[in-house]
């Protein structure tokens, strides 16, 4: 599916529905359709809860003798809302 077939509601080949928001073309293709957040000061969004850069965080707040934020998970679209960008780390 491209751009154009999105914007005219042609459905997804995945969920055969129109205007399927884990399915848009964009920015965020190929990404998984949930992803994780925390409510701290970082706009970057995790594909797994195993990242590495998450669990240094979260690591960093503790150590620094600050309140953990939870862990969300969100889905791909409410990420993009928030204009939170993916992080870089596995």
């Amino acid at each position: 599916m491209n751009e154009e077939d999105w914007n005219q509601g042609v459905p997804c080949d995945m969920h055969e529905e129109p205007w399927c928001s884990p399915c848009r073309p964009g920015k965020f293709a190929g990404y998984p359709t949930t992803v994780y957040i925390t409510q701290g000061w970082s706009n970057k969004f995790h594909i797994s809860l195993e990242c590495t850069a998450l669990a240094s965080g979260q690591a960093a707040v503790q150590r620094n003798g600050g309140t953990l934020a939870p862990v969300v998970a969100v889905s791909i679209a409410k990420a993009q809302e928030g204009a939170t960008q993916a992080c870089p780390m596995p």
